[in-house]
């Protein structure tokens, strides 16, 4: 235990989110903590990489029959936040041993007990300090706003309420109203575009599967509807079948050639249409069936309707 001694104390106490510059008289108290000023003296902790939640605190230890620096070396402090400047039991507090040199020495609270970050709600804060096993400094310093801290508490307010309902969104959309950067989709939300192959559900044949697959199956019996049309099969459409009977030549004008074409089936459709196959040709053509012997044979009469000799052709199609 160090002699009791008169102290005083003025210390600055700085962070990301507040800082504090207070002045204490302390009765019987082992040493002078005088605030201190960012010099290169100062033993200063490790910063993190990045902005993390802790709060600086500095200050000197002077001897208060002498007034000069205590002997360098480690000192143990405890640190407490309190909501009432007197009494009341601390709402966070941690303990640790600081260097000292020169009587400077630099603590980063919240790195052995976190803060707990609801308790900057706004509310009165007040920062108790205990040197070694001695009582309680007094009186307790109260936290006060840096000056951006206030310009941030005051986004915040009810009548700045603009920018406030705004704080927390991205050009005046909520954070809802994004999509997540992993995320998937039900096939019924996709309207339009063009998906992926890759993102198409595997039991969905490809464009390359299907025809080996009509090509293997395909055959008598296969019940596949591939060679059908709307359905029917070609069995259920009549086959075509063309030809030409008779070729004619140099038919006088307004004279008539008769042919007899015999052998005919009678359950065939046959159709028969003469050509003309000299330009500027006119020809007609009539005809009859007489049926012999369950064949058919039709008499075919071309009459040549213009006034020059033509040449022409005499074709049928039968529809089986």
């Amino acid at each position: 235990m160090l002699p009791r001694l008169g102290q005083h104390m003025a210390s600055i106490f700085a962070g990301a989110i507040l800082a504090i510059a207070a002045i204490f008289l302390l009765e019987g108290a082992n040493f002078n903590i005088l605030s201190a000023q960012q010099t290169d003296a100062v033993v200063k902790p490790s910063a993190p990489l990045a902005i993390s939640q802790l709060l600086n605190y500095q200050g000197r230890l002077l001897s208060p029959s002498t007034g000069q620096p205590q002997p360098d070396g480690d000192y143990q402090i405890r640190f407490a936040l309190y909501q009432v400047d007197t009494g009341g039991s601390p709402l966070w507090q941690e303990s640790k041993t600081v260097k000292v040199k020169d009587g400077l020495f630099s603590a980063f609270l919240g790195d052995k007990n976190a803060l707990p970050l609801d308790l900057f709600n706004g509310q009165e804060l007040f920062l108790g300090i205990t040197l070694a096993d001695d009582a309680e400094m007094s009186p307790r310093q109260r936290l006060a706003h840096t000056a951006y801290a206030i310009f941030a508490e005051n986004a915040g307010r009810a009548d700045n309420a603009e920018r406030a309902e705004n704080a927390e969104r991205l050009d005046g959309i909520e954070a809802a109203g994004f999509a997540e950067a992993q995320h998937t989709h039900s096939g019924d939300e996709i309207t339009s575009g063009v998906i992926a192959e890759a993102r198409i559900d595997s039991a969905i044949a490809r464009d390359s599967e299907i025809l080996p697959a009509l090509l293997a199956a395909d055959g008598p019996a296969s019940g596949l509807d591939a060679d059908t049309l709307d359905g029917l099969d070609s069995t259920s459409f009549s086959q075509v079948e063309r030809g030409t009977e008779f070729d004619g030549t140099d038919l006088e004008a307004s004279q008539s050639d008769l042919h007899l074409a015999p052998n005919w089936s009678p359950t065939d459709d046959v159709i028969w249409k003469v050509v003309p196959t000299t330009p500027g040709g006119q020809v007609s053509l009539t005809y009859s069936a007489k049926l012999e012997n369950e064949k058919l044979t039709y008499t075919l009469k071309v009459q040549n309707e213009g006034a020059v000799k033509t040449d022409y052709s005499l074709r049928y199609l039968i529809l089986h």
